[in-house]
């Protein structure tokens, strides 16, 4: 178990921990996504708010606190949304989306109990199939012991996690025949691409990494596209490898205007920032980016210096396997 845990060292749990302050979402001015969220804590506290309504913002809520990186408290809000439940009965979905954040985190012993009671809610063969595979996940790393999740290799009810579960693999085994069987047997995945170039520009990312594999929440990752008259410049294509690129969000807002002030600053300030649009659950939210430059950390450093809190993105373009 040691050899495991130390393989994994710097870059924590399968790649999926971040610098602590990208967890706690982005502090910017006017405040990203802060009516939204000012309203969801309303209806939470309102004791005249029925179970329904309750329910329903506390999946916004993890949906909002995830788009601005705090996966923390993704995690309780999804948590809560799956014991509130619907119609008197516990939410599975919710609670598995509620581990693959407790993963994410390094939480085991959360993610392990959130997979448990997930699996207690019924039949529905969709939360059976994510369970366990969370489940291999959460074994793998905790004990070092692989062969539950390399079982699901030639399991054809997990076909569509083949290539997620051969980067998981490589990742926690360091073995590298299951990062060349990854780029031999399912080249065009999204993991394939994140290994090419010694990793790719996935490394340091604070999205969890179960945001790009199946069971993946509605968030949609797609190539920056600039929204309006005041979005700025996309990055340049030069910075795209395999349709892949990394970007640094420096603030998330679910209003136009509000992102176009952040504009702004970031040009006084000395960026070049643009405006991409995100999608949840059919809700559009504008993101505000720049581009990594030659160095990321050191791009990171200077919004900070700014007074701007900013994490890197992946992109990438298409997800076809």
């Amino acid at each position: 178990m040691g050899s495991i845990r130390g393989r994994l060292g710097s870059i924590g749990i399968l790649g999926l921990l971040v610098a602590t302050h990208s967890l706690y979402g982005q502090q910017a001015n006017p405040r990203p996504l802060g009516e939204d969220m000012q309203t969801i804590e309303r209806t939470l506290r309102d004791p005249k708010t029925s179970g329904a309504a309750r329910y329903a913002a506390l999946v916004r809520l993890g949906d909002l606190s995830l788009l601005s990186g705090n996966i923390e408290a993704a995690a309780d809000a999804w948590n809560k949304a799956a014991l509130q439940g619907v119609g008197g009965r516990m939410d599975g979905n919710s609670m598995l989306a509620s581990a693959r954040c407790f993963i994410a985190l390094g939480a085991l012993d959360k993610a392990d109990t959130a997979i448990r009671m997930a699996l207690l809610t019924g039949t529905d063969s969709r939360i059976t199939r994510e369970g366990r595979y969370l489940g291999c996940i959460s074994e793998a790393v905790r004990s070092g012991n692989a062969a539950p999740l390399r079982s699901l290799l030639e399991d054809p009810e997990f076909g569509d996690y083949r290539s997620a579960v051969l980067y998981i693999l490589w990742k926690v085994t360091g073995e590298g025949a299951y990062q060349n069987r990854l780029k031999t047997d399912h080249p065009l995945s999204i993991e394939a691409r994140m290994v090419r170039d010694g990793g790719g520009p996935v490394t340091g990312a604070p999205k969890a990494l179960w945001l790009l594999l199946p069971g993946r929440s509605g968030i949609t990752l797609a190539e920056p596209q600039k929204i309006g008259p005041s979005a700025g410049t996309a990055p340049p294509a030069s910075q795209a490898a395999d349709g892949a690129l990394t970007i640094i969000q420096a603030g998330l807002f679910s209003r136009e205007e509000n992102a176009a002030v952040m504009v702004e600053r970031l040009r006084k300030a000395g960026f070049s920032p643009f405006i991409t649009q995100r999608r949840v659950r059919d809700t559009a939210f504008f993101a505000v980016s720049v581009p990594p430059g030659d160095d990321m950390n050191t791009t990171i450093i200077r919004l900070k210096e700014a007074g701007i809190e900013a994490f890197p993105v992946f992109i990438i373009e298409g997800s076809a396997d």
